[in-house]
Parts: C-alpha cells; sequence; structure tokens
C-alpha cells in the first residue's frame, strides 16, 4: 500500500432513512483504488479517524508478513465473515453491475455459507478446491437429501468466492463447476370443487380469510399481499395496486416488491369489500392503515403463520389434512399457480397474465405490449366468476384475534346457513373455468 498523504478518500452513501454514511477507498501498491467499505460513522472527521487507523493496520499487516501467502489462505479465512453482507463489496459489485440484489438475498446466502459450505471446504486452502473437490461436495449434498436448488445455491457462494479470489490473484482461475440437476416440486393446486369448498368452511379470522381470497383472485404473493394498505385499494375502480412486499424474516416493509416493478391488478367486488373492511377494522389508528393489521405491532402487519394456519385449518375441513397436504405440495403460494391456471384456461393472452401476476419473464414481449387497466375485462371475467360462485361477503369484525395462536374472542363470520347457501349455489352455477 502506498505510503503518503492520500492513502485514501472519502464520499457519502445515503441511506433509506438517517444520516449519509461516510465510505472509504484506499491505494493499492499499483496505485489503483480499493472498493469502497464502510466507516460506520455520520460525521467526516471521526471517518476520517477510522480510515487513518485502517490505513496503519494495512500497513502493519504488509510490514509484520502476518497475511498468509495468496495460495495458502484456508477458504473461510479468505471469505471472512461479511463476505455476503449487503454493505460488502461483493453486494457492492452486484448492485453497481445493476443486478437486483436485496437485504434479505444476502442474509439468505450468508446462511447458505455457514450450514452447508464453512463445515466442508472452510479449512480447506483456496489452491486445494478444485473441480473433483466441488463435485465430491455437490454429491454428498445429494446424498443427504438436498434438493437440486438447495445444491446450486451453495454452489453458487462458492463461486462467488472463488471469483474474488481469482481477483485478488488468491488462485490462478476459478476451476469448473459443475451444477446439480434442478427439479423443482411441482406446485399443486386445489381442484375446482376443493376451491368451492375451501371458501365456504368456517375461517376463523377474516384477515387469514381475505389474504387467501386476494391471493387467488390476483396471484399476489403473500408479501405483497401483507404489505398492503388501505391507500393501495382503488375501490371506485376496483382496483389494487401491488408496490412493496413484506420482509417477514426481517420484519420490515421493503420499498418494491420481488422483481422490482409496481402493479395494478383488478380485483371482484366482494374481495374489495372484504379489503375495505379490514382496513376499516384496523385497531390502530392511522391516515393510512395496513389491511392485514396485527393487535401487537401497529406498524407491522400480522404474521404470516396467521394467514397460512387459517387456510391449514379450511383444508383440513374439506378432508385434506397436513399429510395430504404435504404430499400434494399445497400451501399459500399455491393461490398463485391456480390463478395463473384459471387464466391460461380462459384463454387470456400470456402477456396479460404476466401484468396480472408480476412475472419478470418475456421482458421484451411486455415492453411491446400496452394493454391498459381497462382492457383487462376478460381477467375481470375469470375472477368474477371464481368470488361469485365461491367467496361469501364476511361480517365485520367486532374483536380481533391474537396474531399467533387463538383466544377466547372469535371474528364474527358469515353465518352458517350463509356458507350451506354458497355451497348449493355452487352446483347451480355455471363453471368459471371456460
Amino acid at each position: 500500500m502506498r505510503v503518503g498523504v492520500r492513502d485514501f478518500s472519502l464520499y457519502k452513501r445515503p441511506r433509506k432513512c438517517g444520516r449519509p454514511v461516510y465510505y472509504a477507498r484506499f491505494h493499492n501498491d499499483d496505485g489503483s483504488w480499493t472498493a469502497g467499505c464502510s466507516t460506520g460513522q455520520t460525521v467526516r472527521s471521526l471517518a476520517e479517524g477510522w480510515a487513518t487507523a485502517e490505513v496503519r493496520r494495512r500497513q502493519a499487516e504488509v510490514q509484520e508478513g502476518e497475511q498468509a501467502p495468496p495460495a495458502d489462505t484456508a477458504f473461510a479465512a479468505f471469505a471472512g465473515k461479511d463476505f455476503f453482507s449487503y454493505e460488502g463489496r461483493w453486494a457492492l459489485d452486484k448492485r453497481a453491475s445493476g443486478k437486483r440484489l436485496s437485504p434479505r438475498q444476502c442474509l439468505e446466502k450468508r446462511q447458505t455459507f455457514d450450514k452447508h459450505i464453512i463445515p466442508i471446504l472452510g479449512q480447506m486452502k483456496l489452491h486445494e478446491i478444485n473441480r473433483a473437490v466441488l463435485k465430491d461436495f455437490r454429491n454428498a449434498m445429494y446424498q443427504d437429501g438436498y434438493s437440486g436448488s438447495t445444491i446450486n445455491r451453495a454452489l453458487d457462494c462458492i463461486r462467488a468466492v472463488l471469483e474474488a479470489a481469482e481477483d485478488e490473484n488468491r488462485i490462478e482461475a476459478v476451476p469448473r463447476i459443475d451444477r446439480a440437476a434442478s427439479r423443482p416440486t411441482e406446485r399443486g393446486i386445489p381442484t375446482t370443487d376443493e376451491f368451492r369448498q375451501i371458501f365456504a368452511a368456517h375461517w376463523e379470522d377474516l384477515r387469514a380469510y381475505y389474504a387467501s381470497a386476494l391471493a387467488a383472485v390476483t396471484g399476489c404473493r403473500m408479501g405483497e399481499v401483507l404489505a398492503l394498505r388501505r391507500s393501495n385499494v382503488d375501490a371506485s375502480r376496483l382496483l389494487v395496486s401491488v408496490a412493496r412486499s413484506y420482509d417477514s424474516a426481517k420484519r420490515v416493509i421493503c420499498m418494491t416488491t420481488k422483481n422490482g416493478k409496481s402493479r395494478a391488478v383488478t380485483i371482484p367486488p366482494v374481495v374489495c369489500h372484504g379489503l375495505e373492511m379490514l382496513a376499516a377494522g384496523n385497531p390502530h389508528p392511522a391516515s393510512d392503515p395496513l389491511i392485514f393489521w396485527s393487535e401487537k405491532t401497529p406498524d407491522k402487519p400480522c404474521d404470516y403463520k396467521l394467514v397460512t394456519r387459517g387456510l391449514y385449518r379450511a383444508l383440513s375441513q374439506i378432508g385434506i389434512d397436513a399429510d395430504e397436504r404435504r404430499r400434494r405440495h399445497l400451501s399459500f403460494h399455491s393461490w398463485r399457480h391456480w390463478l395463473n391456471s384459471q387464466l391460461i384456461e380462459a384463454h387470456v393472452p400470456p402477456e396479460k397474465i404476466r401484468m396480472v401476476t408480476g412475472h419478470s419473464s418475456s421482458e421484451m414481449t411486455l415492453l411491446y405490449y400496452h394493454t391498459q387497466v381497462d382492457a383487462m375485462a376478460d381477467v375481470r371475467d375469470v375472477q368474477a366468476r371464481m368470488s361469485e360462485d365461491c367467496i361469501v361477503p364476511q361480517v365485520a369484525p367486532t374483536s380481533v384475534d391474537a396474531d399467533l395462536g387463538a383466544t377466547s374472542r372469535t371474528l364474527p363470520m358469515a353465518s352458517q346457513s350463509d356458507r350451506e347457501g354458497c355451497s348449493q349455489r355452487n352446483h347451480a352455477r355455471r363453471p368459471y373455468v371456460r
């Protein structure tokens, strides 16, 4: 590292909230600059003090020979604890190159790294990790029963570390990595009769009921459902604006959806009424209340387990117990597959389906396909047939349940006669699949 007056440079980086944080870059021996790293300071004088101390530390390591020879560095030691940190160099490089990366994804990579990679490859030297070693690693995970997608996620983490080692001339080249066969589990969906029975069953919590109803007619993901606020519902036009997503692991509402794009989706009147009713029943005063609110925390939605538990209880009532549900891979996400299937069977154009579900595939097709909300008549037709036949309007709640677990206070539901009437009408009405 060069010794002199300009051993480092500082620049500010804004945050979502609070004052900007200073980042520092340091001179390499060849005169180039390192990638920026956070000083953790919001005051320039303190950031300069941190950077000065860091320069001295790095110089001491070089002078005292504390660094191991590049080829003899252990895999875990090279990666360190912060390799997949959202504020680290790897994540910064990804974002700077225009690739989408969220803190949640960085956390998941760190968990994969710690759980699957460090115990096996952590103490190996960088130059010892070759194609044969990586094949053995892949095969060992396969024999332990891990899916192809899990194995490939681990291999992607290994590749990222080895590419960084190659950039620093610790290894000559990244060895060839043979990926595992990826056979994603086929998500199951309910049958037509089961769909009717699910929404005719007794649901103990209106939030769980309308979360499933909304997902069934819009294909929204769980996080997108939980992040909805009253302002996202346009009752006059029967639209819901899907612009954010709730990260249940970090318990924060992300500013974008999974693919970073917002969309407006049509909803039938009965679902629109239910969402407005839930927003009005939010016990926490707010100018723009959450629809799927939490009783305990005013600024957070309800726990996702409340929603899935309600769905699983409804499935149990119609004869689909836990074993059968697991065998058929039925979950809340099945509603997304359900809607996609219904729209395809109704011959809705694929471009419209992608606009409704928010899939990011065939981006060029979407770019040149200009469909307006008013042109979604065929989508509304499918939604109407689903909702009119099956989704029963519910009574506004006068009390609330705790987010997790039953209490003595039960949310009022539609009467038993209403549900039986709905079940009888199902057989008299036309099927909603063309």
